[in-house]
């Protein structure tokens, strides 16, 4: 991996809790061929819509995202 920034770790509702002071932040792709992910119990994505989108309505593009991806019905 090529290092683009270094990231200042920001105070928010988005934080995970207890997540370590030194993290990476990967694209998905890169992230699932490059290490061994338990996706089902271990993975944590994060959405932030823009202010005229509402939660429900991310909710939903990203599931239909994820499963397009997964190749699942959507």
């Amino acid at each position: 991996f090529k290092v683009l920034g270094v990231w200042q770790r920001p105070t928010n509702i988005f934080e995970v809790p207890g997540a370590p002071e030194i993290a990476a932040v990967v694209p998905f792709e890169a992230a699932r061929r490059s290490f061994i992910i338990d996706e089902w119990n271990s993975l944590i994505i994060l959405v932030k819509p823009k202010p005229e989108v509402s939660v429900n309505r991310a909710m939903d593009a990203a599931t239909v995202t994820l499963r397009r991806l997964r190749g699942l019905r959507v």
